[in-house]
């Protein structure tokens, strides 16, 4: 199996749930103080979104990317950027990320199973949290021009 197939099964079969994930941010209160369309070190930008994406391009593995966010979560001041609060329960938005690629890995999972295992497990995880990382810039970009 090749990754063009790999991709039609993440595009064709899990992108309405990925699409999902990244549009449950809209419940979250607090949510439109986490993006900025300016350079804000308090806020994430698009900038740290590119480089989120990019990081995840370069990885080894999905481990690899969840051990940079909690990188830039750990140099972020408390409640600002990646440690800001985005609702009532004090959940922030690292926390909402890193749950959210855990759940993705499960889909990776799943598509895994259904590949025979033809292709690289820990490739099919970049190649679904790439994708949600995608729709995650475009959405913190719409909220952050809000």
């Amino acid at each position: 199996m090749k990754l063009i197939e790999l991709q039609n099964i993440i595009d064709n079969e899990y992108t309405d749930k990925i699409v999902a994930y990244v549009n449950e941010l809209d419940k979250y209160s607090k949510i439109r103080e986490v993006f900025t369309k300016r350079e804000d070190s308090k806020k994430i930008g698009r900038s740290q979104l590119t480089k989120l994406l990019d990081s995840c391009k370069n990885a080894s593995s999905v481990e690899e990317l969840k051990l940079y966010i909690k990188y830039q979560a750990a140099k972020a001041n408390k409640g600002q950027s990646w440690n800001s609060i985005i609702d009532n329960n004090n959940i922030t938005f690292v926390q909402y990320v890193l749950g959210k690629i855990d759940e993705l890995i499960v889909i990776a999972e799943n598509i895994y199973e259904k590949v025979n295992g033809e292709i690289e497990l820990r490739i099919i995880k970049l190649k679904v949290v790439e994708k949600f990382l995608g729709y995650l810039y475009w959405k913190g970009t719409v909220i952050g021009n809000m």
